[in-house]
């Protein structure tokens, strides 16, 4: 996928004063976004789930989740955020924060990897993750896992790179987020297939 995990769109909106159902609501990029803005008042959270597993343990494949509709003044460097991405719901955390005249980016990542996500505006985020249940118990999304030093070297410095190029072009931070993307990709299926040629030796 061009970016790693997805939540759908399943379960409820609840406030004190709104309880909406949305099992079955399909919402395209535009509407989903006007919605989240007309309830981003901090109190409004609605029910979804995570599919991929790039998130490591902090959010396993499957996990159900609560997201909080928040305005972007909230957002921060280590949350786990949800926003609209094309087709699909993204579920990352924020490694990065950048501004580009007026507006604000973001620079996410999953916490089982290193590459980032392509750059993304904070008003394309719907909310926060504040919670998930795999195991029918909900738990407080904890923090980013701790890495090896060459490892968390390498996804943070990716990851300011990024951030710079947004101060100086989102459009450039776009098309090398693209190709760091792919080239990540093309290294995991070399690597695999070594792995596997090597196991039938």
């Amino acid at each position: 996928m061009p970016l790693s995990d997805s939540a759908s769109a399943v379960g409820h909106v609840t406030n004190s004063s709104l309880v909406a159902d949305m099992n079955g609501v399909v919402l395209n990029r535009e509407r989903l976004l006007a919605l989240s803005s007309f309830l981003k008042d901090g109190t409004t959270e609605f029910g979804s789930s995570v599919r991929g597993r790039s998130m490591g343990k902090a959010l396993p494949d499957g996990s159900r989740i609560h997201v909080r509709l928040v305005p972007q003044r909230d957002l921060r460097v280590g949350q786990v955020v949800a926003y609209v991405a094309e087709d699909r719901m993204v579920v990352h955390r924020v490694v990065r924060l950048a501004t580009w005249h007026q507006d604000q980016y973001l620079v996410t990542r999953g916490d089982a990897t290193v590459v980032c996500d392509r750059p993304v505006l904070a008003l394309s985020v719907v909310g926060i993750v504040t919670d998930h249940c795999t195991l029918d118990v909900w738990e407080p999304v904890g923090a980013p896992p701790v890495r090896g030093f060459l490892v968390n070297r390498m996804a943070s410095s990716i990851s300011a790179i990024l951030g710079g190029l947004v101060q100086l072009s989102p459009q450039l931070a776009d098309w090398a987020a693209r190709r760091m993307i792919r080239s990540h990709q093309l290294i995991m299926r070399f690597c695999g297939f070594v792995v596997r040629r090597t196991a039938g030796w």
